[in-house]
């Protein structure tokens, strides 16, 4: 193999005794190219190494390439995609992945599947390996290169899904199914409303995703038709509109929202220009409105015409302020 800087990576593979087309493709750096010669993730080239062994035979290794860590990675990739994976009927090697330190199109069994949920229960149900589990997970969020990076990648991935289900009708109906039976089990509402008053606990909290949901509003044209189209087919079913109606008839909640929407306002600077606008002029025209009315022109259609709620048009016309200004 030659003399190695610790450093270097390099793309090696693993071919039978004289052979010209290789049986399995790896990355690595130092001696990883020897490791599965004497233990390997991968079962198939486990087995394929002691099957030469039986007959008298020693695989060949060979070092293909040599670059940087992500130079390596994509000609790993390049290979086994020129080579063909055995598990997908393209070729002859026995990768499970397409490579690259990731799991692209790896074939996972139903035993295999199996194993891994068994073995992360096992996991989870012990006490101190949660508790070891949660402990690196929150101390690895305290990083902020980590941090973000898991955002960004959050917020891509996000945008994919989302794209995905937005083109797939059966997918937003089994998502929705999936949610609502969730929401019905006691247990998960419970839990999902503790976590949710824990998190908006804080002013600044809250702050911030009034931001996000500010801009989200900003970059996205249709985002605040995709909310409204939500509501309206929930609102559609008699048992959440007889909650949201229960919900408001309730004094010491209203009281609650009334108090805590007292100074704040949660509106962009260019919807509150727009109000400003429709005010200045319900202000400049108030009289003319007043006589429209008392002529039978409904408030409904006089908040419409000026661009201004069913409630702001009521207080112009019976002349009432609105409490606490």
């Amino acid at each position: 193999m030659g003399y190695l800087i610790p450093s270097m990576f390099y793309v090696y593979a693993y071919f039978e005794p004289g052979g010209k087309v290789p049986f399995y493709i790896g990355k690595g750096v130092r001696h990883r190219s020897r490791v599965h010669l004497s233990r390997s993730h991968n079962s198939a080239v486990a087995r394929k190494i002691a099957a030469l062994r039986g007959n008298g035979f020693e695989p060949e290794v060979r070092l293909l390439y040599f670059g940087t860590d992500e130079q390596c990675k994509l000609e790993e990739i390049r290979l086994i995609r020129l080579f063909g994976r055995r598990d997908l009927a393209a070729g002859p090697l026995l990768n499970c992945t397409d490579g690259g330190d990731g799991t692209t199109k790896r074939v996972r069994y139903k035993r295999e599947l199996e194993l891994l949920r068994a073995a992360a229960r096992r996991q989870w149900n012990n006490e101190s390996t949660r508790a070891k589990k949660i402990a690196g997970i929150i101390e690895s969020w305290r990083n902020p290169t980590t941090r973000e990076n898991r955002l960004l990648g959050a917020i891509k991935g996000g945008a994919t899904l989302r794209d995905r289900i937005l083109a797939n009708p059966a997918e937003r109906r089994r998502l929705s199914e999936q949610m609502k039976r969730a929401w019905r089990r006691p247990a998960f509402r419970q839990r999902a409303t503790a976590a949710a008053q824990t998190r908006f606990a804080t002013a600044q909290a809250r702050a911030e995703m009034s931001a996000k949901i500010r801009k989200k509003h900003e970059l996205d044209a249709g985002y605040r038709q995709r909310i409204s189209a939500g509501v309206k087919e929930r609102l559609k079913e008699p048992a959440v509109r007889e909650r949201l109606l229960e919900a408001c008839r309730d004094p010491v909640r209203r009281a609650k929202i009334s108090a805590s929407r007292k100074g704040r306002n949660n509106m962009s600077e260019a919807l509150l220009e727009r109000v400003s606008r429709a005010k200045s002029k319900l202000a400049k025209d108030i009289c003319m409105i007043r006589k429209l009315h008392f002529q039978g022109l409904s408030i409904q259609t006089l908040a419409r015409e000026y661009g201004v709620s069913f409630s702001t048009m009521s207080r112009a016309i019976r002349g009432i302020r609105r409490a606490g200004v």
